[in-house]
């Protein structure tokens, strides 16, 4: 009776110690490529930002920030 208001078939279990036999199939060439060309990209993009924090981290904020809290350190010296 419950099956009657389903709209596919009940599935069987298996019985207990009896292995069903199951075949995995390749994913078709063009899928993979996409997915490949999609990770490619991904790891570029993450690659160029972490290159631009690290050209900011060693290159450009020392010379920027360093400068203006030098000035800040001496200044302070100078009213204590």
């Amino acid at each position: 009776m419950a099956c009657d208001k389903m709209i596919g078939p009940c599935i069987e279990t298996p019985p207990p110690g009896r292995r069903e036999q199951t075949s995995s199939t390749r994913l078709p060439e063009t899928l993979v490529t996409e997915h490949v060309d999609r990770l490619a990209l991904w790891a570029a993009v993450g690659g160029c930002l972490w290159t631009y924090g690290l050209v900011m981290d060693l290159f450009v904020r020392p010379y920027t920030i360093a400068a203006d809290t030098m000035s800040t350190i001496r200044i302070a010296k100078r009213t204590s």
